[in-house]
């Protein structure tokens, strides 16, 4: 086994990439949000469409 130094930043340092993910996180859960809405009209609109035009 051999043991592996990894250095850590300072604190200050680790806090800002710890609220930087979890503004990225946040971020990208509000796209997701934000794409499935998208993706559900454009079904309902299509759906309705093809509806209209086999009546």
């Amino acid at each position: 086994m051999t043991n592996l130094l990894i250095p850590l930043t300072d604190q200050q340092t680790q806090q800002q990439i710890v609220t930087a993910t979890l503004e990225q996180q946040a971020e990208a859960a509000e796209l997701r949000v934000h794409a499935e809405t998208v993706w559900r009209k454009a079904r309902e609109n299509f759906e309705r469409q093809l509806l209209q035009r086999s009546e």
